[in-house]
């Protein structure tokens, strides 16, 4: 038979083995993979009305894998781009199953080192689980790739021996958060510069002759030829002007006494259209700016057949 202290030491070896690391360190504690021990309710993030913070707030409650009363568990929250390039970690939190939490209490009265990562007056009881459980909240200077983020906790439980119990992470993607509110944009007004007007102001009369009981506008009639050059000098001279318009056309129609007045009176409207079409085809220009009337019989003259004409005025 064997004496009672090999069973010891066998039993001291086999303790020893549990504890080794399985997954990795976290500063000074061995942690292993494991089940949570804890649920997060009524998980919000916002946007602060005048929108320069983020919030975050949620609730600790117990879960179905309750804390152990030998357990301790820490908490890391952070908030984390959607690239995960960005990680923003908030303050650590520590919950105490109810012997643990007397133990470590017990050590900082007598002055020893209650072996914990937080200050003991941080830590919660397991009691303080109850619902609605523990609430928190943080709140940080909102940037734009928080609006696209994700809550991201990280549990890791310990047990009496301060070996490693379990590690569990928790993705809450943040919802529900406007990117741009009223600050966000701004009302710009720009004074137009001053712009260098010129004005050039002209009157330019131009007299076309016609044939008797005709409207035919003739170039080699009378003085037409010269006429209708002065009249595409002024007007081409005019156009070439960046920016120049001609502002009034008013075209004035005559006939000779000859005939009716009824007669007359149509002759001379037709007159004054005919060089109204030649400004409007050759020119280009507006019909709004250009006004053809007949004036019947013409009296400018003496002889009565000069007075056959249709008198252009452009006003440039």
């Amino acid at each position: 038979m064997k004496p009672i202290q090999y069973y010891i030491g066998i039993l001291s070896v086999l303790g020893y083995v549990y504890c080794l690391p399985v997954v990795g360190q976290v500063e000074d504690k061995v942690v292993r993979k494991g089940n949570p021990r804890l649920e997060y309710t009524d998980v919000k993030t916002g946007r602060s009305s005048e929108g320069k913070m983020f919030t975050v707030s949620f609730n600790i409650v117990e879960s179905i894998n309750r804390l152990r009363t030998q357990e301790i568990v820490y908490i890391y929250p952070s908030l984390v781009s959607s690239d995960g390039n960005i990680r923003t970690a908030f303050s650590p939190l520590c919950i105490s199953g109810k012997k643990r939490y007397k133990v470590v209490a017990r050590k900082e009265r007598l002055g020893g080192n209650p072996g914990t990562l937080l200050p003991v007056k941080d830590i919660r009881s397991s009691r303080d689980l109850r619902e609605p459980g523990i609430s928190v909240r943080e709140a940080l200077p909102f940037e734009r790739w928080m609006a696209s983020g994700h809550l991201f906790l990280r549990e890791e439980v310990y047990g009496c021996s301060e070996c490693g119990k379990g590690v569990s992470q928790l993705n809450i993607p943040v919802t529900g958060i406007d990117l741009f509110g009223p600050e966000d944009y701004k009302y710009i007004f720009y004074t137009p510069e001053k712009v260098e007007i010129k004005c050039y102001e002209e009157e330019f009369d131009c007299k076309v002759t016609f044939k008797s009981a005709q409207h035919e506008l003739l170039l080699g009639f009378g003085k037409n030829q010269e006429e209708l050059a002065r009249l595409d000098d002024f007007v081409s001279k005019g156009l070439r002007i960046k920016g120049a318009r001609l502002r009034e056309v008013h075209i004035m129609g005559y006939a000779s006494p000859e005939g009716s007045v009824e007669v007359n009176a149509r002759i001379a409207a037709a007159r004054a259209e005919a060089v109204k079409t030649i400004l409007v085809n050759k020119y280009k220009i507006n019909t709004s700016r250009i006004t053809a009337e007949d004036q019947g019989v013409g009296d400018m003259f003496t002889e009565p057949d000069w007075n056959r004409v249709s008198i252009c005025t452009i006003e440039d």
